[in-house]
């Protein structure tokens, strides 16, 4: 506690001390009891050359704790005045006092009252700037404490937020392994799909050549001459939904759902966030198409559009 009051003690040190005075009042007096001897030490001499110079660099920087010495060193020097014995007389302990000081010292009664007016008042104004010290130091404690306790918040989210983020990008990992594993053999066309779509003539637009294949593909599990699979990478501006609904349309023609496919996954390819539209070829005809997206968080009936993409289809 000496080494506290210094400020000679680590931060995490001090910090364990405040924790226990701000609520415990025995080391709260405790606390107060050494800052007084340390005063009278100070006021005495009696500190080491080190003590004297953290007292007067860090214990005085408080103007309160500067009045405290003074007061301290103004008793001292009233202590020294009144340090004869008292004579052994039948009187009451003020007239022994006053007898006292005004008798073997020479010293007028009326200054000696006024002396113990002062050891008075000033003690009870002690008594009065601990009091108001203690309320001001619990104030200061608990706004430290809940400053800490918000940092430590700060703290346990930012951690929550990072193991999220590296869960969400081991869980895209795994599902792109596992779409490699159970994606079917064979040939696959792949085209990445920008959003927009393109009414006006002349203008740019996604183009999916498919061509024709003349031998058969894993016939054993259902696939028929001349189909391939054709991957639609539709991708995501901000991915802000569990899962997606794709709904495939000829550009004519917007009452024909060629595909209607809800509970698609959004995934990471090559640092950038799709949904993954997986189709048989055979449905495609050299025409223009359209793919809607809407995503949805878990409530039924609640999506909401995305995006739409539209792309060309050329078949060879």
């Amino acid at each position: 506690m000496r080494r506290y009051l210094l400020r000679d003690l680590p931060e995490e040190e001090r910090t364990r001390l405040e924790d226990r005075y701000a609520v415990d009042a025995d080391v709260f007096e405790q606390i107060l009891a050494i800052e007084n001897d340390l005063i009278d030490s100070y006021i005495r001499g009696e500190l080491t050359e080190v003590e004297r110079q953290k007292f007067e660099a860090e214990f005085l920087k408080s103007a309160e704790r500067r009045e405290k010495v003074e007061f301290a060193r103004a008793l001292s020097h009233i202590s020294v005045l009144a340090k004869p014995a008292l004579p052994a007389l039948r009187f009451s302990a003020w007239d022994k006092v006053m007898a006292s000081f005004s008798i073997r010292l020479g010293v007028p009664q009326w200054a000696l009252a006024a002396a113990a007016i002062v050891v008075v008042t000033g003690g009870s104004w002690l008594v009065v700037q601990n009091q108001r010290l203690r309320i001001d130091l619990r104030q200061a404690l608990a706004g430290h404490a809940e400053l800490r306790g918000e940092q430590e918040s700060l703290r346990q989210q930012i951690a929550a937020l990072e193991r999220n983020n590296k869960s969400d990008t081991q869980q895209d990992q795994q599902r792109i392994e596992t779409a490699k594993l159970e994606a079917p053999a064979g040939p696959e066309i792949t085209i990445a799909l920008i959003a927009g779509t393109a009414r006006a003539s002349g203008e740019s637009q996604n183009t999916l050549v498919v061509p024709k294949i003349s031998s058969w593909v894993r016939p054993l599990e259902g696939w028929k001459p001349g189909r391939s699979l054709v991957g639609l990478q539709l991708r995501l501006d901000r991915d802000e939904f569990s899962s997606y609904h794709a709904v495939l349309r000829p550009a004519d023609d917007s009452k024909i759902n060629l595909i209607d496919r809800p509970g698609l996954k959004s995934t990471l390819i090559e640092n950038q966030r799709v949904v993954v539209l997986v189709l048989d070829s055979d449905i495609f005809r050299t025409e223009d198409y359209i793919v809607t997206l809407s995503g949805s968080n878990g409530t039924p009936g609640a999506e909401e559009e995305v995006e739409a993409y539209s792309f060309r289809v050329v078949r060879k």
